[in-house]
């Protein structure tokens, strides 16, 4: 699965919401209890991140809906025009519905824009809902955008949620991205916000978007969606299975749906597929134990030190003729003692569903306003292919899709019934596709957690395109324990090293500590400090150290020396990851601030991605925004304040403020939040027509001393970045600056234990033998 972070109400709260193209309706969980609704889900690696429960009486913006609102698509129900609007929905699922009553609140989007990520409040309607065995929120949502457009979409709000809700499906909310008018990218065309379309790409590495108002390109393979259903799905026809060169005709429909992890075929297609995979396949297959709990009918056994497996190639010829081949068929899951790769297809006794793992690699559009299915190749950011292999933890059986039988019920003349004998298969050459590794396959696991972020993008086309980005913390390693001792016995003098290796750096160079610093905090936000911030760029693979965020990041030879001298002391014990942990803890020593014991045994990343960069918190981000992107994390407001004081010491150029000193906006030419006296300096050092390369100003006047002074400049309006002011503006995050404006001491106090806590978050494979490439 993946997921999408949106925000909604005043104060504005975060939800984690699963992204299913087989479902209509946006719901939240919403006033429930304990044992009904899940409350949080352990990060890859590090803490737990907590989920946020709506409620309508702690939102200052929350309004119900009256049956006499056009909104209102039950007002018969009502026994008044007055009374307060009612909903039911009824699901596939276990005899599962909902109903409810609506009420309005602020959805909280982003522009999609590099220099301002403007934030746009949008009007939601949702309702409290009640179900049979769920109990689910729904949204009506408005959508506004900065050209004035507006859109609504329904959602629903759940008190109790039970069965595979509460197994992690849907943990926090799903994202309905159906046909039906009441789905998000249907209200988004209807208001004119964007054209009827949108596309979704998911890798298997976890990068991936959707972009709404994506029409495709004239390039890409094409189906036309069926329309004979009584409710609309993405239906379509395939004429063909082609498994490892073996050919069969068989004409089938299925569902293409996002919310289904896997896929799932009914007779005679997934006898086709699942035999002649098994005819082909060259490992030994797994004799299923009782305990083993697998969800696939077809799995293989990996040996102890197996860094490689061929598997047939599946490939799908599509009403039409183009064909769609199968990036990621197989699935491999850690066992006790070892682990297995399966044939990631799902024995179904009535709907077919082709799965997330079947789209996986492509950008997939939904263009419903041509009614065609479109698929393109793509890495979903760059050029460049990605060959991570797909790790499934083992589980059971993903739930169904949240559509009604008939939606696939008819079956051509070429497919039989269900239960029949597949068609013969026409014999070719066989095709196998290899997957490799660097380690043992039998190694490998599951820990991601994959998040986007809810943006708006200007298009080139009349209609505005709303964007999704994921933002991913993807790792395929298991957790990671962090201990003091670690390097006890292995590498001992490992942290001496280390600092007099930042030391001798500080000494020829004063702006070395807030570099080590900042790097350690740009490192930690993307798949956790994994150290793969210090990977260079190779071939078509821009890293992220050349990402626009890191760009001005700097002292990366200070890492890299230290690695080597570590590496002459204990060769192939010391990460990168925990060196350039020392490194930051040893800058705010050397700094006058703090120090702490840092805990140890993180592993270095092999995936630097220049485009994941976006998940860096913006200087321009408002108090939602940096809440949203601190609790992606699993780290609290109170974590937020305290690692923002990090910016005591420092250095940043015009482009990061520039435009809170001229141009703010139509009514003030500089931020009202800043003090004038220091815009009006500010305006000195960066003129209209600058000329000076790196013209700049410190974060604050003692910018090489670890100290309060940034909570104190806060207080006067003398920061240089409008998220700095933005923690004045709740109530909790205003208390804490006051707090650490006035104690040092309290402030040193929790920047160490934020420090850790964020330091902790790792998603690391290897321990590298030079910081700068992957083994």
């Amino acid at each position: 699965m993946h997921y999408a972070n949106v925000t909604v109400g005043t104060p504005a709260l975060w939800f984690l919401v699963a992204l299913d193209t087989g479902s209509d309706l946006f719901w939240l969980p919403c006033d429930c209890s304990s044992s009904s609704c899940v409350h949080g889900i352990r990060s890859p690696g590090g803490p737990t991140i907590e989920f946020n429960i709506y409620s309508p009486n702690t939102s200052s913006t929350s309004s119900k809906v009256p049956c006499s609102s056009d909104k209102c698509e039950q007002h018969r129900k009502c026994s008044s025009p007055a009374s307060t609007c009612p909903y039911q929905v009824i699901y596939l699922s276990n005899g599962t519905s909902s109903i409810g009553v609506l009420v309005e609140d602020v959805l909280h989007l982003t522009t999609d824009d590099d220099k301002t990520n403007k934030p746009v409040e949008a009007k939601i309607t949702f309702g409290f809902v009640s179900f049979t065995s769920f109990v689910l929120k729904s949204h009506l949502a408005v959508v506004e955008n900065s050209i004035g457009l507006s859109s609504t979409r329904h959602a629903f709000c759940g008190k109790i949620q039970t069965g595979s809700f509460l197994n992690g499906a849907a943990p926090n909310g799903l994202f309905g991205l159906g046909m039906d008018n009441i789905s998000v990218p249907s209200i988004l065309a209807k208001e004119n916000v964007t054209s009827n379309s949108f596309s979704m790409c998911f890798q298997s590495d976890g990068v991936g978007r959707i972009t709404f108002g994506d029409k495709g390109s004239s390039d890409q393979g094409e189906t036309p969606i069926n329309l004979r259903q009584s409710r609309p799905t993405y239906n379509i026809s395939i004429t063909q299975i082609s498994v490892g060169g073996k050919t069969g005709d068989l004409e089938f429909d299925a569902i293409f749906d996002s919310g289904t992890s896997f896929t799932y075929l009914n007779d005679p297609a997934y006898t086709l597929i699942s035999e002649t995979f098994n005819n082909l396949a060259l490992d030994k297959r797994h004799t299923s134990k009782s305990t083993d709990d697998l969800p696939f009918e077809y799995c293989y056994e990996l040996s102890a030190n197996q860094t490689i497996l061929k598997y047939p190639v599946v490939n799908l010829t599509m009403k039409g003729g183009d064909q769609l081949l199968v990036n990621d068929p197989i699935a491999v899951l850690s066992m006790q003692g070892g682990a297995v790769y399966c044939l990631a297809v799902v024995k179904s006794d009535s709907v077919n569903i082709i799965g997330q793992n079947f789209m996986t690699g492509y950008r997939i559009v939904f263009d419903r306003e041509k009614m065609v299915l479109g698929w393109k190749a793509s890495d979903c950011y760059n050029i460049e292919t990605s060959n991570t292999l797909p790790v499934i933890p083992p589980s059971a059986v993903p739930p169904a899709t949240a559509v009604k039988p008939e939606a696939t019920a008819r079956n051509s003349s070429n497919a039989g019934a269900p239960g029949s004998s597949p068609p013969p298969m026409t014999n070719k050459s066989t095709q196998l596709k290899a997957l490799s590794a660097s380690g043992p396959l039998n190694k490998f696991d599951m820990s991601q957690v994959m998040i986007l972020s809810l943006n708006s993008a200007e298009s080139t086309n009349p209609c505005k395109v709303l964007t999704l980005v994921l933002l991913v913390s993807a790792s395929t390693s298991p957790a990671i324990a962090l201990s003091l001792n670690h390097y006890e016995k292995t590498c001992p003098d490992v942290e001496s090293i280390v600092a007099k290796a930042v030391e001798r750096a500080t000494m020829k160079d004063k702006t070395v500590p807030a570099a080590l610093l900042r790097m350690h905090f740009h490192d930690c936000f993307i798949r956790g400090c994994d150290a793969s911030v210090l990977l260079y760029s190779k071939g078509n693979n821009k890293a992220e150290k050349d990402g626009p965020a890191n760009l001005s990041l700097h002292g990366f030879y200070v890492i890299e020396n230290a690695k080597k001298e570590v590496e002459a002391a204990c060769p192939g014990v010391v990460s990168c990851a925990d060196i350039l942990a020392f490194a930051a803890r040893d800058a705010v020593v050397l700094s006058g601030g703090p120090t702490w014991e840092v805990p140890k045994g993180r592993k270095d990343g092999r995936t630097s991605k220049a485009s994941e960069t976006i998940q860096l918190p913006a200087p321009t981000f408002n108090i939602s925004q940096l809440q949203q992107s601190f609790s992606q994390r699993g780290l609290s407001m109170d974590d937020l304040v305290a690692l923002s004081g990090g910016h005591t010491i420092g250095f940043s150029h015009c482009s990061s403020f520039q435009s809170r000193i001229r141009n703010f906006n139509a009514t003030h030419d500089i931020d009202p939040t800043m003090h004038p006296s220091f815009a009006a300096s500010l305006r000195n050092v960066c003129p209209i027509k600058n000329k000076a390369k790196n013209a700049g100003a410190t974060m604050d006047p003692s910018s090489t001393a670890f100290d309060n002074t940034y909570f104190k400049l806060i207080l006067q309006g003398k920061t240089l970045f409008s998220s700095d002011q933005a923690l004045l503006t709740t109530p909790k995050t205003k208390g804490l600056v006051y707090k650490f404006a006035s104690s040092k001491q309290s402030f040193e106090k929790a920047f160490v234990n934020s420090m850790i806590k964020m330091s902790s978050l790792n998603g690391g494979q290897e321990i590298r033998k030079d910081c700068r490439v992957v083994n």
